[in-house]
């Protein structure tokens, strides 16, 4: 074998120079390093190209603004006396590119879910769950034990399927016998499951606190049936409710409180081929329907439970940890509460955000305080907006375009939320089809007709990505303002 070749297999190969090989190293390094450089940095380019790119740049903008001012201006007629606000704000810089009606803030429908959301994942994390957990204190390792403690973080998902897999895993362990009291601690029930469907405006005013009543129909002259959930044993349901052939539904809930629960009634009538009515009730003690949910579900499974109150309070240090359930990630709870919202959700998000003092329960006003915070430090001044999460539409807040957009813009640039807040708005689906270079989220809601939002990012073409709000109140019944925004749609996605 000659010198300054090697063998590979049963093949000869001759051994380039070490110095030819180092050269073509460091060349190949170079070009490498300095290729996504040119490509990332106009400065590498001689100066007059690094003009033409910038007088490019602005020429797009304006050509963006001119068109955008065009489009308010032709919508005008159609959108009579309505106040119309849109905001454009480049994501990377925060420079506003846009601003039309900015001054004074609008009735923003929705606004408070994003800003509330933002706040949750900025503050919690996305992957932040809410954990629900069941202890057993003086267990005596066989079938025997004399308290119960239910301990939990106000999950909005808890449902009566979770109340069955607690009860499973304690008669899983060997439990027969409960001598002791049943306790509950920041644990409710969802009151309106999603298989029920029922009308959003019921959805949202829901407290975290209330039963959900529906009735529907039966057949002619005979006894209508109502649903009660969650299904409280401390509550009694009086049906007096008759379906009819035709004619207007009529009913209404009566109410009493006595010593020994709850009494409800509902009376009156509904049509045959009437869709279900529904109805709330809040003043119901949600610690002790919880409680009484699951001791009840002990028995049907051969356990002898002891007849007590349920009591609230947290379980003692020494309490044995049986079983524990856990939420979706916070990310998809945001998510849903931006596109569907409803009143107990959003109370868990704003609870658990809260900071109250020792020893002190947290409240919405804890959670309210904590968002605004939050917003304090993402630019937005506390007197230049209103915030009230009272209701889950957020139907009495007030922003300006500039500062829904400017939020945007600043999540986008907070690693912490940057990809679950674009992933919280929805792909634009507008009437003409879809915008694959656009998410957003455009709110409408017949409790506060005349008031819109839509708000989102989108890339318009040759220019970087930008947020943008538009808010819009006082609106002439009819398409006026979908269209609306269907039109600035197309003219930030570039079609």
């Amino acid at each position: 074998m000659r010198v300054g070749a090697r063998t590979v297999g049963n093949h000869s190969q001759a051994r380039a120079p070490r110095s030819t090989i180092a050269a073509l190293a460091t060349l190949v390094t170079l070009a490498v390093l300095a290729l996504p450089l040119a490509r990332a940095d106009d400065t590498l380019a001689p100066r007059g190209a690094r003009r033409t790119l910038r007088a490019s740049a602005a020429d797009q903008e304006a050509q963006l603004a001119r068109a955008l001012s065009a489009l308010l201006d032709e919508r005008r007629a159609a959108l009579g006396s309505a106040r119309v606000g849109l905001a454009v704000i480049e994501v990377a810089s925060g420079r506003i590119l846009f601003a039309a009606d900015g001054a004074d803030p609008f009735p923003a429908i929705g606004a408070g879910r994003l800003m509330l959301g933002a706040a949750a994942l900025a503050t919690l994390g996305p992957g932040h769950r809410f954990a629900t957990t069941v202890q057993l204190t003086g267990w005596d390792g066989v079938d025997t034990a004399a308290g119960l403690f239910v301990h939990g973080s106000d999950d909005p998902t808890l449902d009566l399927g979770a109340l069955d897999d607690f009860a499973d895993e304690l008669v899983l362990l060997g439990l027969r016998r409960l001598t002791g009291e049943t306790h509950v601690h920041r644990a409710r029930l969802a009151a309106v499951p999603a298989a029920l469907k029922p009308p959003p405006a019921l959805r949202h005013s829901t407290s975290a606190d209330a039963m959900l009543l529906s009735v529907h129909a039966g057949a002619p002259t005979t006894p209508a049936r109502i649903t009660l959930l969650p299904p409280c044993p401390h509550v009694v349901l009086d049906n007096a409710v008759t379906s009819t052939t035709g004619g207007a539904t009529a009913l209404r809930l009566v109410s009493h409180a006595g010593p020994d629960g709850l009494r409800l009634r509902v009376e009156g009538t509904i049509a045959a081929a009437a869709p279900p009515w529904f109805a709330t009730h809040a003043s119901v003690d949600s610690a002790r329907c919880l409680g009484a949910l699951l001791v009840a579900r002990l028995a049907a499974r051969g356990v002898a439970v002891a007849a007590g109150p349920i009591i609230a309070g947290p379980p003692p240090d020494d309490a044995r940890l049986i079983a524990r359930r856990v939420s979706p990630p916070l990310a998809v709870l945001v998510r849903q509460h931006l596109h569907h919202g409803d009143r107990r959700l959003g109370s868990a998000l704003a609870t658990a955000l809260a900071a109250a003092p020792p020893g002190t329960a947290a409240t919405l006003e804890h959670g309210l305080a904590a968002t605004r915070l939050w917003l304090e430090v993402a630019g937005l001044a506390p007197s230049t907006y209103r915030l009230t999460l009272r209701d889950a539409l957020f139907g009495g807040d007030r922003f300006t375009p500039a500062q829904l957009a400017g939020l945007l813009a600043y999540g986008a640039r907070d690693f912490r939320l940057a990809s679950e807040l674009a992933a919280a708005l929805a792909p634009a689906q507008v009437t003409a089809g879809r915008r694959t270079n656009m998410r957003w989220l455009r709110l409408t809601a017949p409790e506060h007709p005349g008031a819109a939002l839509a708000v989102g990012y989108a890339t318009p073409p040759g220019q970087a990505p930008v947020a943008f709000a538009l808010l819009l109140a006082g609106l002439p019944a009819g398409p006026a303002g979908v269209e609306l925004s269907d039109a600035v749609a197309a003219l930030l996605s570039g079609d």
